[in-house]
């Protein structure tokens, strides 16, 4: 899970369309500022975009290091500029 923030500060709105770098859909933001990727490892570029498919940023996010293999997902922050 990324929780992610606008770069004004402001969390990504509930509904927000996240795709790949080939424009592939990913995943639809679920409540404000989550963002919940199943294969975090195989997403290589992470961008939003409006309703008319146009990019409006790309959200900047890094796992850590060491995983918690008891956790059900991990939870990072992300930034969409």
């Amino acid at each position: 899970m990324i929780q992610v923030k606008n770069a004004d500060g402001s969390l990504l709105k509930k509904g927000s369309t996240v795709v790949d770098d080939k424009g592939q859909y990913i995943v639809t933001a679920v409540d404000d500022g989550q963002v919940f990727l199943s294969e975090a490892d195989d997403v290589s570029a992470l961008f939003v975009i409006d309703d008319d498919g146009q990019r409006q940023c790309q959200i900047h996010w890094k796992l850590a290091d060491m995983q918690d293999k008891d956790a059900f997902y991990e939870l990072t922050q992300g930034q969409c500029r």
